[in-house]
């Protein structure tokens, strides 16, 4: 009895040293490969990120209170002009009626057929009067990958009048501060709606692209399957297999994948930052 009850302890102790070699090599749970410590650069990307994103969501507050005396005409075409002249990133601004249906818009030269008629491809917006500012998903707009920052517009007497929205362009934005982060630290970055969009890469081609839809990703499900953890965590650091950085092509490699989030009103893209082949695959 005494014999065959050491014997199972023995066993025990096997299993447990064998799980805890085989988690210290990354054959179990590998994506979790890596420092779990969210590195200084993603933590700088992602915040001047935000900052940009609250800065343009700012310039819009300063237009629905300059508007409170009127969403069409002279003095409100002003206001807008002001702003956008504030928001290198944007690609035009309009104001608009309860029924969602464009008012005035910014600058005159935007190729918009005329006033008083909705802008067909951007999102319907009659409904962000009543619910407060808001942040739209990214949609494909004119050649551009653009999203809106909105906010409801009321009159001095508190009666609502209609809203304001930026429509900006989200690879814009952000390579502007990602680009220089790249070419000074050789470190790569994506950033993802939570759908799975792409909205910035350094290769270009996947902006546009679907992480889970497109058949690009679909030899690589280990990858999707990191997508997955990038749209339900917040933040967080896995690995995965893809081609080598700059190569479209040739033996997939193991990298590094650290994510943050920034945005607005409940909107967010996820930050990812990869970080060099660990080993080849």
């Amino acid at each position: 009895m005494e014999k065959g009850r050491i014997i199972r302890i023995l066993i025990l102790v096997a299993l447990i040293v064998i799980s805890i070699v085989l988690f210290a090599s990354g054959v179990i749970f590998p994506e979790q490969q890596g420092e779990t410590t969210e590195p200084d650069q993603l933590i700088s990307v992602t915040a001047a990120i935000q900052e940009r994103l609250d800065t343009i969501a700012g310039e819009v507050e300063k237009a629905s209170s300059g508007l409170s005396s009127g969403i069409n005409g002279e003095e409100a075409e002003k206001v807008l002009d002001d702003i956008f002249n504030e928001t290198p990133d944007a690609v035009f601004l309009y104001s608009f009626s309860p029924d969602g249906t464009v008012a005035e818009v910014t600058p005159d030269s935007y190729n918009i057929s005329s006033l008083n008629m909705s802008i067909a491809g951007l999102p319907d917006l009659s409904g962000s009067v009543v619910q407060g500012p808001a942040m739209t998903e990214v949609v494909e707009y004119g050649g551009y990958y653009v999203f809106e920052i909105v906010r409801p517009v009321y009159d001095e007497d508190g009666e609502n009048i209609g809203g304001v929205t930026a429509v900006i362009n989200s690879f814009s934005l952000l390579d502007g501060i990602i680009n220089p982060e790249e070419n000074a630290s050789g470190n790569t970055f994506t950033v993802m709606q939570t759908d799975g969009l792409i909205l910035y890469d350094m290769d270009k081609r996947q902006v546009g692209a679907n992480l889970f839809t497109d058949d690009i990703f679909s030899s690589f499900p280990n990858l999707r399957n990191l997508g997955v953890r990038f749209t339900t965590q917040s933040s967080g650091y896995g690995s995965y297999s893809y081609y080598p950085t700059g190569s479209s092509d040739g033996s997939p490699v193991k990298k590094l994948a650290y994510w943050d989030s920034a945005g607005l009103y409940g909107t967010e893209w996820r930050v990812i930052m990869f970080k060099g082949a660990l080993v080849a695959g």
